[in-house]
């Protein structure tokens, strides 16, 4: 993990992922914030499964900096533009589906 930024988070260690505006497509969702990802590995080293959290307010990252992620405020694209959403001067980050519980 080296060269990596890293927030912990309910004593868990995520990777921050870059920001990147993303053009607003309809029914995307944003938020101001944050996002983490964690992967799980077996004891092989192969991997097992990947979690992604999005946070907001303020992280503390390598154990060094502290840092505004942002203000939590979610936004859902109602119109298709190439613009980004910017909140709190910083590029707002797309959210990926949530996975839904199986019916099983």
């Amino acid at each position: 993990m080296s060269g990596e930024i890293i927030a912990i988070v309910d004593g868990k260690e995520y990777q921050v992922l870059e920001r990147k505006g993303a053009p607003l497509e309809l029914g995307k969702r944003f938020i101001c914030g944050a996002e983490l990802t964690r992967e799980t590995v077996d004891k092989d080293g192969k991997h097992v499964s990947t979690e992604t959290k999005y946070v907001s307010g303020e992280l503390i990252l390598n154990g060094i900096w502290t840092v505004y992620a942002g203000c939590g405020t979610e936004f859902l694209v109602t119109k298709a533009s190439p613009s980004i959403i910017e909140c709190c001067g910083k590029p707002a980050v797309l959210q990926k589906p949530k996975p839904l519980p199986s019916s099983d």
